[in-house]
């Protein structure tokens, strides 16, 4: 299935928790394809040697904000009845899905693209808007809790430059 198809279900099944004011935890299931599509899209940025690394570093980047962030959300879905938040998790989700929407889009775009500036800089300022829509309701990550899961090897092996400047900058 597309990221495009995902993310309309995921949004559809929102819309209709909002309507019934009620935590469907079935939405787990959307939310894991969509990681698992982030992740194999941040692989493909990864390992791509068709672009430069400080562009190929950008996208991947790109694709593990759209991956931490739905990491993020499925975590308080599955804590939502526990943590009180239902319906507040469904109403927080739902500000997330046109910028999430948009990055996944403009990387599926840009695989299919010569990339030049314009476009690198244009990914740089929907990642900037997700996070800041993710950080306005608690959908982003703590640093700490974006540091786990990355597999430092396979960075270091395409990025080796920009791995250790990523660790020093995150601690």
């Amino acid at each position: 299935m597309l990221e495009t198809d995902l993310l309309k279900e995921l949004s559809e099944q929102l819309q209709k928790m909002e309507s019934l004011e009620k935590v469907d935890l079935s939405i787990v299931d959307t939310i894991d394809k969509l990681i698992n599509s982030c992740i194999s899209t941040e692989n493909f940025w990864r390992d791509n040697e068709q672009i430069t690394i400080h562009n190929s570093f950008l996208l991947y980047h790109a694709s593990r904000n759209a991956q931490i962030i739905l990491k993020k959300m499925r975590k308080r879905f599955i804590e939502a009845e526990k943590m009180h938040e239902n319906p507040s998790v469904v109403h927080d989700s739902i500000c997330i899905i046109p910028p999430l929407s948009e990055l996944c889009a403009t990387l599926s775009f840009l695989a299919k693209q010569i990339l030049n500036k314009q476009l690198i800089d244009n990914v740089s300022e929907i990642v900037e808007y997700l996070r800041d829509v993710a950080y306005a309701n608690d959908l982003l990550p703590t640093p700490k809790e974006e540091m786990e899961e990355i597999d430092q090897e396979n960075l270091k092996k395409r990025f080796g430059e920009f791995a250790g400047t990523l660790q020093a900058m995150l601690g």
